[in-house]
């Protein structure tokens, strides 16, 4: 038997009611955010920026896809430091599995994955790599990652343990765990963390998008150092890259926040509801969060934005200082 300890901060943030409240109101207040960041994507991408478009698109449309999952469908009320938990959202009401509903996150979340590995290796081939072998193994490659992010979670989803037995298992060794947990709507995912955790490994497109970043500035470097495009063109490039980078980075803020509470909960043994709550919370925001980077760090779409909210604002020095870099530029190969 695990020495299980257990914590609470605030009664009321242990609730599901809690969850699932705090839930739809994000999902009323990221869908509106959603649906304008969508159509700065189709309509309002600059010429200069057509290039990017889609793969900018591929993304949004996967982080939307996810957001309505955790905020909506799903709303996962989860048992750490077990793999266990039920659904708040409109899939549970409707009585879908509860393996299904983990397979259908797990997807989505290496979607949006492979989709930022994606956006960063169109910027790669435009720049550097038209002339190149890459041109003819892009495209298996796309394959190739997105058949990974729809079956490396299967060895899991087809591991499932027999429910009854083993909940006596996993949650015998945690005797701070409330009885709730024997409850039949409670769905046990697996007994064995760590192979999820190996499962998860078979996802590289991190690890792909890392290599991808890393060719650009090498290539950038080398066409400074052979002077094969002029320093302010090559500037451009680089600023553009960073705002792609910060687009993708900043949002990350709301997936190791969570990281760090559920590793400290799993190794430590240690339930906290309300802990888990709140981390399910800030994992939400995800989405939401990508899509204010995404409108706030390409001039063309805040512009809009302000133009819908304030035009005289718009056109204010105050708007031109702070968005005077990094995206401030025009290059015909963006």
């Amino acid at each position: 038997m695990q020495n299980c300890q257990n914590g609470s901060f605030f009664e009321f943030l242990d609730k599901p009611e809690f969850l699932s409240t705090s839930m739809h109101i994000l999902c009323l207040i990221s869908l509106p955010i959603h649906i304008f960041g969508t159509v700065c994507i189709i309509f309002k991408t600059p010429n200069q920026m057509k290039s990017m478009k889609w793969p900018m698109l591929n993304l949004h449309l996967w982080s939307i896809s996810l957001d309505l999952s955790f905020n909506c469908l799903v709303i996962p009320f989860m048992y750490q430091p077990v793999l266990a938990g039920y659904s708040l959202g409109i899939f549970g009401a409707l009585g879908v599995e509860g393996k299904d509903m983990y397979y259908l996150c797990m997807v989505q979340v290496a979607g949006v994955i492979v989709s930022v590995a994606c956006l960063f290796e169109t910027r790669f081939f435009i720049l550097y790599a038209r002339e190149t072998f890459w041109k003819h193994l892009r495209r298996p490659w796309l394959l190739f990652n997105y058949t990974i992010a729809l079956t490396y979670m299967l060895p899991t989803y087809l591991a499932v343990p027999d429910q009854i037995s083993g909940k006596i298992y996993q949650f015998g060794r945690y005797p701070c765990l409330p009885k709730e947990v024997y409850d039949e709507k409670v769905f046990l995912l697996s007994t064995w963390s760590t192979g999820v955790a190996y499962n998860s490994c078979l996802n590289t497109a991190s690890q792909q998008t890392l290599i991808i970043v890393g060719l650009i500035f090498w290539n950038m470097r080398k066409s400074t150092n052979g002077v094969k495009i002029s320093k302010k063109t090559l500037e451009m490039h680089r600023l553009f890259l960073r705002a792609l980078i910060l687009q993708v980075t900043i949002p990350l803020v709301t997936v190791l926040g969570p990281l760090i509470i559920n590793i400290f909960i799993i190794y430590n043994s240690y339930y906290n509801q309300g802990a888990n709550n709140i981390s399910i919370c800030i994992m939400a925001t995800h989405g939401l969060v990508s899509t204010m980077a995404m409108i706030y760090l390409h001039k063309s779409y805040w512009a809009v934005l302000m133009q819908v909210l304030s035009p005289k604002w718009s056109n204010s020095r105050v708007f031109t200082l702070v968005h005077s870099r990094p995206q401030n530029f025009v290059s015909n190969k963006l």
